[in-house]
């Protein structure tokens, strides 16, 4: 079987079935252990299965987590979980659907409106995600057993890209669709993963653990070859670094902790990954993929400055692109500039106030809480690729990411909940 196939196109029949059989099974689950469902579900979302339904002469492509979560969704409506939504993050949950009404409005006058709204369309089940992490879990117990699926689901993802590298894969993408989606979701996963393995173990076991996760991470990173994904894991490490190496110290040693990380994981990344593959591409002026991006990047600001308002609609700058510059490109490989030429101000306005919202809800949080400082970093990963990829437009990574935001926000309520009963006794 060629890996580069992954994840497995079905027929619909045979779709249906599978799909069908593991969301209710998962339902089944969820009614006694929601928390360990909705973990499980995070598993499954990168190693999704796929069918194309014919709907008007067009070919529809469905996921087994288009099936999945919005049964659990359903199961948390009849369960009375997501009543608790009121309670629970409710800025966050407020600008995260402007975001996406804004991205269904770009639609009305797109060149390509039927692709976009397939997207736009996964931004919404990322949101549904979102709330069903935010309904799912409620205590520490639970926030571990997710982190737990999250690790499992790492260990997977390094499983298949150190297979396919070692068969010989030129371009190693692993169950998602490119290498630079299968990056960024490493470096989410290591973030949550390193979060997890704080809060469970102590002294060396604890450095061995840690350390070792991300070491694993930049040797799978350099085998796809993607810097901005490179540059994501370092962001995530330095990071990880400030907010747990030096959580119970001074400024002073927070400093000493990020130089720390800086001074071993960029030279041990570099041995591990393959002298440095990731690193030489930045320097090199032959690789096509430097003036590619830049004939992009100038195309997505001269969209944007044609429509500044609105922008072309949501995951259309490319297709507006292919025909303008005549280049293969399928985004502006930049999430600020695809968000400027897809939704403009608009759409930037409503992503910066979702943003906005989940650093206050992280605030506070990421040095006294191991996981919420994992989110934390992947965030701020996330954020630092976005400066050279877009990511969003792969649903397996979206459905990653939406799923690992409510975790700061239950943490937040757990924290909450411990205050309010020393304040009992």
């Amino acid at each position: 079987m060629d890996p580069t196939l992954l994840p497995i196109e079905a027929s619909p029949g045979s779709f249906l079935i599978t799909a069908g059989v593991a969301a209710l099974g998962l339902a089944l689950l969820y009614t006694k252990r929601p928390a360990l469902a909705t973990g499980i579900a995070f598993f499954l979302s990168p190693l999704e299965w796929r069918a194309t339904f014919a709907l008007r002469g067009e070919g529809l492509p469905l996921s087994s987590t288009v099936v999945i979560v919005p049964l659990l969704l359903l199961t948390a409506l009849v369960t009375g979980r997501l009543r608790r939504l009121r309670e629970r993050g409710r800025s966050v949950l407020l600008w995260y659907a402007v975001f996406v009404a804004v991205a269904f409005a770009s639609l009305v006058s797109a060149p390509e409106a039927w692709y976009g709204l397939r997207k736009v369309a996964e931004l919404a089940l990322g949101f549904g995600f979102f709330c069903l992490t935010l309904a799912s879990l409620d205590n520490e117990s639970d926030i571990r057993t997710f982190g737990g699926m999250v690790a499992v689901s790492l260990a997977s993802i390094l499983t298949l890209t150190y297979w396919q590298y070692c068969i010989g894969v030129v371009r190693v993408a692993a169950p998602f669709g490119h290498d630079a989606v299968l990056g960024a979701s490493i470096s989410l996963a290591v973030a949550v993963t390193v979060g997890l393995l704080w809060s469970i173990t102590r002294g060396w076991a604890r450095i061995a653990s840690c350390a070792g996760t991300v070491v694993l991470g930049f040797a799978a990173i350099g085998m796809t070859g993607s810097r901005g994904a490179f540059l994501s894991l370092v962001a995530v490490t330095v990071v990880l670094a400030w907010l747990l190496g030096g959580a119970r110290l001074g400024p002073r040693a927070r400093y000493v902790a990020v130089g720390l990380a800086l001074a071993l994981s960029v030279p041990l990344a570099f041995v591990l990954t393959l002298a440095g593959r990731p690193i030489g591409r930045f320097l090199d002026p032959s690789y096509a993929t430097n003036s590619f991006r830049l004939a992009v990047w100038r195309g997505a600001i001269d969209l944007f400055t044609a429509r500044p308002g609105m922008g072309v609609g949501y995951m259309n700058p490319g297709g507006v692109l292919q025909e303008t510059l005549g280049l293969t490109v399928y985004h502006s490989h930049s999430l600020y500039l695809e968000l400027l030429a897809g939704l403009g101000l608009a759409g930037c306005l409503a992503a910066a106030m979702l943003a906005l919202a989940l650093v206050r809800e992280v605030r506070g949080l990421a040095r006294t809480q191991p996981i919420a400082a994992g989110v934390a970093a992947a965030l701020a990963g996330f954020l630092v690729q976005g400066l050279v990829d877009f990511t969003l437009w792969d649903m397996r990574y979206a459905a990653m990411l939406a799923a690992a935001l409510g975790l700061p926000l239950v943490c937040r309520l757990g924290s909450k909940s411990q205050t309010e009963t020393g304040r009992r006794k």
